[in-house]
């Protein structure tokens, strides 16, 4: 059973009924009461999208209510937060995205050590950011954005959802890369960014590719440069970024996480589960619609991601003289 609980505003409830499952082999650890999962972003975000189509399957595999409850804002702060004080007995989950390792670079403080008290289960998908403009902007390329950012120091601006945010940090690195004076125009989330883009008041937007892919799609921008390693499949004939700049290479995640010493076998078993779901070509599919591709990681190796991007944002603050939060 999947329930649906909004923690901001009226509450509201829906309930799914999976169908029977057989029961597991091998590691042995069940839940023994409905499995509470904080997501940081809105119903009808991506990351809520991905979240239920993932929590849903697991749902039957486990044999056991999964209740998600939406806490946006901060960051994705909030939500984390509430799985770091949690009971570590493996019942009560957050789904972290790559904001959870910015968040860590660039406030001074959290309630939590995003490091020390979280407990790493399996990446869900990764996905890249995307450099876009207008369709109908003079930009022609990213070579062409930044040949005029170079001729007018200051003037070249570019959009983010905020101070300190993955799509930010992009746009910094891309400057230092260039060398290239370049204006971050932040705004907190919402549409705020994609319209200041199409009324030509800032010159690019640097998204997410769910985000990006679906203005692209309806003839409203023009992707300029993905930060994939390779060119991603969702945008064809667009280059990678580090087809310019070969230290311009980053994808975003998803992943799920627990409280930190969570029983070891409770980890064991919910990755196992998690690795079965993203294996399903039905659920890659459905993650493709939305620019994702499905990850499946060990403990070991989401908590090594996180650790790298901590570290590798800090020195974007440190070297770009971000002031921190």
């Amino acid at each position: 059973m999947l329930i649906t609980r909004r923690r901001f505003g009226a509450l509201a409830l829906a309930s799914l009924v999976p169908a029977p499952v057989p029961a597991q082999t091998g590691n042995g650890w069940q839940p023994a009461r409905p499995i509470r999962f904080v997501i940081a972003g809105g119903p009808g975000s991506g990351s809520d999208m991905t979240g239920r189509l993932v929590a849903h399957e697991l749902a039957r595999a486990l044999r056991q209510t999964i209740v998600i409850e939406n806490q946006p804002g901060a960051g994705g702060t909030i939500a984390s937060d509430a799985s770091a004080k949690s009971t570590p007995d493996g019942m009560t989950w957050t789904l972290l995205s790559s904001a959870a390792a910015t968040q860590a670079a660039i406030l001074k403080s959290q309630p939590f050590d995003v490091l020390k008290d979280l407990a790493y289960i399996s990446t869900l998908s990764v996905y890249p950011i995307v450099l876009s403009v207008a369709a109908d902007s003079p930009v022609k390329d990213l070579p062409d954005y930044i040949r005029r950012a170079r001729a007018e120091p200051g003037k070249m601006t570019y959009t983010s959802v905020g101070i300190g945010s993955a799509y930010h940090f992009v746009g910094e690195l891309l400057a230092g890369e260039a060398n290239a004076d370049l204006l971050h125009i932040p705004f907190r989330s919402g549409a705020g960014p994609l319209m200041d883009v199409l009324s030509g008041r800032v010159d690019m937007m640097i998204d997410s590719a769910a985000a990006t892919l679906v203005q692209v799609r309806a003839g409203k921008l023009r992707a300029l440069a993905v930060t994939s390693p390779a060119r991603s499949e969702h945008f064809p004939g667009v280059p990678s970024l580090s087809e310019f700049y070969p230290k311009l290479q980053y994808e975003s995640w998803l992943a799920i996480a627990c409280a930190a010493k969570t029983p070891p076998e409770a980890i064991a078993r919910i990755n196992q589960e998690i690795k079965l779901v993203l294996a399903d070509p039905k659920i890659d599919a459905r993650l493709k619609e939305q620019g994702q591709r499905a990850t499946y990681s060990t403990p070991e190796e989401t908590r090594a991601r996180m650790e790298r991007d901590v570290a590798r944002f800090r020195g974007i603050v440190a070297s770009r003289h971000i002031e921190r939060q």
